[in-house]
């Protein structure tokens, strides 16, 4: 008989754990599968006692430098064999609960909808803090009914239900939202939450044919659906588990704990804390969620291993609120946005209707994006300046909306320029590798105000999904550039920047295509 098994990495979860392990197997899963690295909140001890009481599987790691801790728990996992052919499998976040539309709610009931494709694709549903500031001990309860509604492009993240079988060869060690799919003459099929077959996409493609492609975090537009399910994303649960889970860093990316968490901000917090709409969909289980924790609790060294995690984690939830009140006292850098004004106005204007910013370039523009647009990403070459910026955007609490991407090209001097052309091979990387990144949100508007200007502007052509207004910084004063007018012509200038509307699908003439493609390597 097939297993069902929930799968997850973990750290610092202890207070979570019981309810999220309870919840799914009330809907059906039957195996719980738990990696975890070093705790210090009594998680490592509540695993130990369930997995001496036969509840769950643990295994603890510690990930070599360098390594995500998810990461390495999927590689671990594959070695070990931990799942084979025919079991259905999910890899969940403690924060994550599948909500399940189709029938009763129950896992068989999707997996019933599934039929005889590989797996579905099924995107998050962010849940606010309900105006809870302390955690009131469910979340299966009237305290978390409140999210997003659907228009929000985060819910667009997804995880993946699938079958093991020789055509998926495991977790995937860049892209953890889905399986390995092994290359294939004839790829599995998977579904959306629609239950329908997913999109021709690239991505899907890619992965389709066996890449593993970190992009495959979120689902096209055309993929996304609630109809089948839903995963209840609890990400911000409460003000005070929000500082710790900034504190204990990130699953996915190494080197991001405490105050080198550029994600978990008081800026993301209040992005993402959505209670736009009323969703109680999951409290049909939630007696039913009641009846396994007593049980779970009931089985011997779990209650005791269950108090002394409780312990740990006032413990912890003291030290963080210390350290915020001393992290509370360090000023923040200011960064003045240095435009003449009547591109500083430009600038304004524009950055006030986006949603997402991508800036080549950064400094006070960043803050003005940060503090107008929904999202911001800056890309720099010059690692001092950009750590500088990281810092200060962190200390005046942007992190969340504004992510500083350092895209090595080499050794560089004063405005960043490459003091030699030794780093030639990794130019192209400037305007280009952003968007390939996993977490990376086609912009709205694109400001080009640093290094290899002309690859900029053609890396947004080339790369177009949807209409982009894209600024260009010392255009008009410089002759060098307005070979790109074979291609767009400005729609606008004002002072000495351009305004260049890019829209999908534009063509860049056979006449130009050496010169565009050689603009990757002009550092001007």
């Amino acid at each position: 008989m097939s297993r069902h098994v929930l799968f997850t990495a973990v750290k610092n979860e202890a207070p979570f754990l019981l309810e999220w392990i309870a919840y799914h197997k009330a809907i059906g899963f039957d195996t719980v599968i738990v990696f975890s690295n070093p705790s210090d909140d009594g998680t490592d001890e509540l695993l130990a006692a369930l997995a001496v009481a036969g509840e769950i599987t643990h295994v603890p790691h510690e990930p070599p430098v360098g390594v995500s801790a998810q990461g390495n728990a999927a590689r671990l996992a594959n070695e070990m064999g931990l799942i084979v052919d025919g079991d259905w499998v999910m890899w969940l976040d403690a924060d994550e609960f599948l909500n399940v539309h189709a029938g009763e709610g129950k896992l068989a009931d999707l997996i019933g909808r599934i039929g005889d494709a590989a797996g579905m694709l099924i995107p998050w549903r962010i849940f606010g803090d309900g105006g809870n500031s302390h955690f009131p001990g469910r979340f299966i309860s009237d305290d978390f009914v409140t999210a997003t509604a659907k228009h929000f492009p985060p819910t667009r993240e997804i995880k993946t239900l699938f079958q093991a079988s020789p055509k998926t060869a495991g977790f995937a060690m860049s892209g953890i939202n889905r399986p390995i799919v092994a290359p294939s003459a004839t790829p599995p099929l998977f579904l959306s939450a629609a239950g329908t077959a997913i999109s021709n996409s690239d991505v899907n493609l890619q992965w389709l044919a066996g890449q593993d492609v970190a992009a495959t975090n979120r689902a096209k537009p055309a993929d996304f659906s609630w109809r089948l399910a839903q995963i209840n994303h609890y990400m911000l649960r409460t003000p005070e588990f929000f500082r710790l889970k900034r504190l204990r860093g990130r699953g996915w990316a190494t080197g991001q704990a405490g105050a080198s968490n550029s994600r978990h901000t008081d800026a993301f917090y209040a992005k993402m804390n959505r209670n736009d709409r009323q969703d109680r969909s999951i409290l049909r289980h939630r007696a039913a969620t009641d009846i396994q924790v007593k049980r779970i609790l009931s089985l011997e060294g779990v209650a005791e291993a269950a108090a002394f995690a409780e312990r740990a984690t006032a413990m912890a939830l003291m030290r963080a609120a210390c350290r915020r009140e001393a992290e509370a006292n360090v000023q923040p850098e200011d960064f003045k946005l240095t435009l003449p004004a009547p591109e500083a106005a430009l600038l304004r204007e524009t950055y006030a209707g986006a949603e997402v910013v991508l800036e080549y370039g950064s400094g006070g523009s960043t803050f003005v994006a940060a503090r107008s647009a929904g999202q911001v990403t800056a890309v720099e070459n010059d690692p001092d300046w950009a750590l500088r910026m990281a810092t200060a955007l962190g200390n005046g609490g942007l992190g969340g909306v504004a992510r500083v991407h350092f895209e090595d090209v080499g050794s560089v001097g004063e405005w960043a320029r490459p003091t030699s052309s030794a780093g030639f091979r990794l130019y192209h990387r400037y305007a280009s590798a952003v968007w390939e990144k996993p977490w990376f949100v086609h912009p709205d508007v694109v400001l080009i105000d640093g290094r290899f200007r002309t690859s900029c502007l053609i890396n947004a052509i080339m790369r177009a999904e949807k209409p982009m207004t894209v600024l260009f910084d010392d255009y008009a004063e410089r002759p060098n550039y307005f070979w790109v007018e074979q291609i767009v012509k400005p729609r606008q200038i004002v002072g000495r920047m351009a305004v260049f509307e890019i829209v999908p699908g534009m063509a860049i003439p056979a006449a130009v295509m050496a010169r565009a493609l050689g603009s990757f390597t002009d550092v001007e």
